[in-house]
């Protein structure tokens, strides 16, 4: 065997271990490298509360604003206005800001930092409303993101007259 086909056969099988390894790191990792969860992911595997995930998807432009120091601001819905929501109010909720889903957050108080400070409130995610899971689960056909009319003459305008 000459010096040539040695080499070759070196660097052959280092490619072939090197592959292996990447294979076997990617299917040990295969449900911690999405950069993201969808709300039908969540739902989907069963995430335990108090899981640390990264929650994503698509979002109405103009909703999350990024601030200073990687500190992101977006809309929620309080957990205490949907407590006593019925299905109809979150549905209409939904439809009037044109969204398909909505993240429902509870506040907690923490203990002032100091004295004389204002408490510092702590967001925690409750929930998500989404008109798919709730079609779904009505067993009926809902249009998301549909426009609500709000005079006569858009009704008129809607309907072709």
């Amino acid at each position: 065997m000459t010096r040539k086909q040695r080499r070759l056969i070196l660097i052959g099988s280092s490619l072939g271990v090197l592959a292996l390894a990447a294979g076997l790191v990617l299917f040990a990792l295969k449900d911690s490298i999405v950069f993201f969860n969808s709300p039908t992911d969540v739902v989907d595997k069963h995430v335990q509360p108090g899981t640390r995930i990264r929650l994503g998807g698509l979002v109405k432009p103009g909703t999350v604003q990024r601030g200073d120091h990687l500190a992101v601001r977006f809309e929620v819905i309080a957990y205490a206005d949907a407590a006593g929501a019925r299905v109809g109010h979150v549905l209409e909720t939904l439809r009037r800001a044109g969204r398909n889903h909505a993240l429902v957050v509870d506040y907690d108080a923490l203990p002032a930092p100091r004295p004389l400070a204002p408490p510092v409130m702590r967001g925690m995610v409750r929930g998500i409303f989404s008109i798919s899971q709730v079609a779904r689960q009505l067993g009926v056909a809902l249009q998301a993101g549909a426009e609500v009319a709000r005079t006569f003459s858009e009704i008129e305008a809607a309907l072709g007259r």
